[in-house]
């Protein structure tokens, strides 16, 4: 390793130094000890980049950008609703002196601290994308707090009535009726919309399942978490 060679060139200078004082020789002296200064700080170089090359093999550094960008957003989450109780306080005519005084505080804390992120976000040109997450993060921490009630899912049926024609006439009993087929008659065109209004009475009924089934599976999630 690097890091080993560079300590086996610095234990041969330590020598010639010491070798050096016992001969007095104040030039080699000087040499010797500016050479010994700057091998330690490469050596120290060396061991940083070492161990920042040991954690980007165990992935730990990318767990970690992980874990910072999660702190980040609650902190941001966690100014934006002290701030949201702030103004219910006051709206309300219930602010009290020390409660004043600690949200005092606390946003001197808090400016600093996002003072120096904001630098971060503009050097990195990354801001769009960290407030999106932020709005994302908020929503979906309102709705677990139960602040804000949780969208339906998005319906799927959406062409349910031009699948319904695509089926028509594929089912086996179609196979099996007796008439010849006329779309002229009366009978098959009843059958036609009996079909189709059967199909997508069934759709629907499938769909509301899934909704349902997403909804209570998110409260059950959510009452599990809360135990």
């Amino acid at each position: 390793m690097k890091t080993e060679l560079l300590q086996r060139q610095l234990d041969m200078l330590k020598i010639e130094y010491q070798k050096a004082l016992s001969q007095n020789d104040r030039t080699e002296i000087k040499r010797l000890y500016d050479d010994i200064h700057n091998l330690v700080k490469e050596i120290e170089i060396a061991k940083g980049e070492e161990i920042v090359q040991k954690a980007k093999d165990s992935g730990i550094l990318t767990k970690t950008s992980q874990i910072i960008s999660l702190v980040q957003l609650l902190m941001c989450e966690t100014n934006n609703l002290l701030s949201e109780i702030e103004d219910n306080f006051k709206s309300a005519q219930v602010m009290t002196d020390s409660i004043f005084l600690m949200q005092k505080e606390y946003y001197k804390s808090a400016d600093l601290y996002f003072k120096e992120f904001a630098k971060i976000v503009k050097q990195n040109q990354m801001g769009s994308g960290m407030f999106s997450d932020l709005e994302e993060f908020d929503n979906m921490i309102r709705i677990f707090a139960g602040l804000k009630d949780m969208p339906k899912p998005a319906s799927l049926m959406g062409g349910c009535k031009q699948a319904a024609g695509k089926a028509n006439g594929l089912s086996q009993m179609c196979q099996k009726c007796p008439l010849t087929y006329n779309p002229e008659t009366l009978i098959c065109q009843a059958c036609n919309k009996s079909f189709k209004e059967g199909f997508q009475k069934g759709a629907k009924w499938l769909e509301k399942k899934r909704i349902d089934r997403i909804i209570n599976k998110d409260k059950e999630v959510k009452h599990d978490n809360r135990k």
